[in-house]
């Protein structure tokens, strides 16, 4: 409980950010986005928000992202690899189709 509370306290937005997509709070991301504290193209930990979303398989965050423009120029992460290959990666499926259809 200290560690969460040391995280919250001392974590930069963009690493909240994280936390925040893989625990689905769509409020929290949302509200940071529209208030661009965040742009929704920020590297965390090397890698665009929306690799993040892709990480954790979460196909609404991978949406919800792209509505922000993080889609608008394609994600890579530093180590040059795209959203296709953390899809592929880690089975992330359902954001794989979400990508999939923003693409089209």
């Amino acid at each position: 409980m200290i560690t969460l509370f040391l995280f919250m306290l001392f974590a930069s937005p963009e690493e909240r950010m994280v936390d925040a997509i893989a625990s689905e709070d769509y409020q929290f991301v949302e509200s940071v986005l529209k208030s661009k504290r965040v742009k929704p193209t920020a590297l965390v930990y090397g890698k665009p928000l929306i690799i993040h979303a892709v990480i954790h398989n979460k196909p609404e965050m991978v949406l919800l992202l792209a509505e922000y423009g993080a889609m608008r120029v394609d994600p890579l992460c530093k180590d040059g690899k795209d959203v296709f290959d953390y899809a592929q990666e880690y089975g992330s499926t359902l954001a794989l189709a979400q990508i999939i259809v923003i693409r089209a």
